[in-house]
């Protein structure tokens, strides 16, 4: 069919009456330059071209003609099967129209206002479609940055959001503004993303179950959905997002796209990973205290016990033995015996109290680290001069904060006698209002802070961990040949009430 260029005519775009190819024929296909007017077959393959829709789509007649009209539609849109539908619903209701996104020649996409209006003949017989293409990219670019020109200063506003990643989407998914909160986030320009789908900024795990599009559909169907999860940056990298999708209708309910807000929520993600950890920590040092006790009950108890049933057996055994002549011999390997059954009781108990100390439960902390300071210079030769101010002698230790304190203490002479070649060590408490401060300091070797910890060990850790539960500070100050530092200041409030209900080890 040929249109003839000539006349004057306009086309009714707004009527929907069944539309002659004859009255067409009178319409003035080649002066639109600035819209895209040509003609389909009842199958949807391009019959006529005019300049305007080869200035607006890039092809020239000889390219397009006889190619199917999907070739300027994108690739989800075939997929959905837009293209059919779009010709069932013009065929069905004389015309139809929409708003989308086409692609140009050089595949490059453009926001179009298409109208599709049926062609009969004089028999009244559907015999193709006429098409008009308007290009609303710059309309578009004004909707959606600027939805009324009183709102300026709301468009310059959402321009000006760093920490918000703040654009609207087509009613398909397609990004079609991008603000420079958006571009710090997501590391795309303006450039790069408009015209994508939104799916691009989703894991491929989420990607694959549909997710994008049923949060589309719930959008759509509620007004507003709002989810967090991971999301992905223009380089690849992952981050925590909290997004927030609302669907934009105009005033007569038709769906013009979404508004689509998005924040960065990595960091909040961290902290609450961490209190879990922290958390978690809490769990694992209470369990292994509990543990320890345990063992340390049954060791001292029952095992020190049984031992000293045997010595006294030994003891039985020898003295009838004695009575009965028996060779000096035999009586030599029962003291023998009897000693190494005393030496196994020692060790016993010192385990036991390795583990946990018995007057750490029955009398407190303080009369604990006095034992441990004798203790460790009977094992290692090293002297402990310990002091604890009389303010700290009248205070009432909880169990988790008494815990705690002999735990940095022996901690840090273990690393002492491993690491600190000394000849002497100090351990001070002292209370200065509402803080409580330990001091451990001795006079070996020392070292370089600044030098990276061993990954494999964790005393230092362990004992900023603890300090940590009881919302106090750590710091410690070594220099080579001037010996080494740990100062713990915890607030009195958490010694006295944390996890006081946690029970009293028998």
């Amino acid at each position: 069919m040929q249109i003839d260029a000539a006349s004057d005519t306009p086309l009714d775009e707004s009527s929907s009456a069944p539309i002659s190819c004859e009255t067409l024929g009178t319409f003035p296909i080649g002066a639109l330059d600035e819209t895209a007017l040509f003609t389909l077959d009842c199958a949807g393959f391009v019959t006529s071209w005019s300049s305007g829709a080869e200035r607006l789509q890039g092809y020239h007649a000889r390219d397009i003609i006889g190619q199917h009209f999907s070739t300027f539609y994108p690739h989800e849109a075939i997929v959905s099967g837009s293209p059919d539908e779009h010709l069932t619903q013009a065929a069905t209701a004389g015309r139809f129209a929409e708003d989308g996104w086409r692609l140009r020649r050089d595949s490059t996409r453009f926001w179009a206002n298409i109208v599709s209006t049926a062609l009969y003949s004089s028999e009244g017989e559907l015999s193709g479609f006429a098409q008009v293409i308007r290009d609303l990219s710059g309309r578009l670019e004004h909707d959606m940055t600027s939805p009324h020109q009183s709102d300026e200063s709301l468009r310059l506003l959402i321009e000006s959001v760093e920490d918000y990643a703040i654009f609207r989407l087509d009613p398909t998914g397609h990004v079609a503004s991008w603000n420079s909160g958006a571009q710090k986030i997501k590391g795309y320009r303006a450039d790069e993303i408009i015209g994508q789908h939104f799916s691009i900024f989703y894991i491929p795990e989420d990607i694959g179950v549909g997710k994008p599009a049923r949060e589309l559909a719930t959008a759509i169907s509620d007004g507003r959905v709002e989810d967090e999860g991971w999301r992905i940056r223009r380089d690849g990298s992952r981050f925590w997002a909290n997004v927030i999708i609302t669907a934009i209708r105009d005033s007569s309910g038709m769906l013009r796209g979404f508004a689509k807000i998005t924040r960065d929520m990595t960091e909040r993600l961290r902290v609450t990973e961490l209190e879990h950890a922290s958390e978690l920590s809490a769990h694992v040092q209470s369990a292994r205290e509990d543990a320890q006790a345990r063992v340390a009950r049954e060791l001292h108890d029952d095992l020190g016990q049984r031992l000293t049933a045997i010595k006294m057996d030994l003891s039985l055994l020898g003295a009838d033995m004695s009575a009965c002549e028996t060779s000096q011999s035999m009586l030599s390997q029962i003291d023998r015996v009897q000693e190494q059954v005393d030496a196994m009781v020692v060790s016993i108990r010192r385990i036991a109290a390795g583990l946990r100390p018995p007057m750490l439960d029955d009398l407190g902390v303080l009369a604990a680290l006095d034992w441990l300071a004798k203790d460790f210079t009977l094992r290692y030769g090293i002297h402990v001069k310990k002091s604890v101010a009389v303010e700290l002698e009248a205070l009432t230790f909880s169990d988790a904060a008494g815990t705690a304190i002999f735990r940095i203490v022996q901690e840090a002479l273990t690393n002492v006698a491993r690491h600190a070649q000394a000849s002497e060590v100090t351990i001070e408490m002292d209370r200065t209002g509402d803080i409580c401060s330990v001091r451990i300091e001795d006079n070996g070797c020392g070292t370089i802070i600044d030098t990276p910890r061993n990954e494999k060990t964790f005393g230092l850790l362990g004992i900023q961990e603890r300090v940590r539960q009881l919302h106090g500070a750590a710091a410690i100050d070594s220099t080579l040949g001037g010996g080494f530092r740990i100062r713990v200041d915890l607030p009195v409030s958490a010694l006295e009430t944390i996890n006081k209900e946690r029970p009293h080890h028998a």
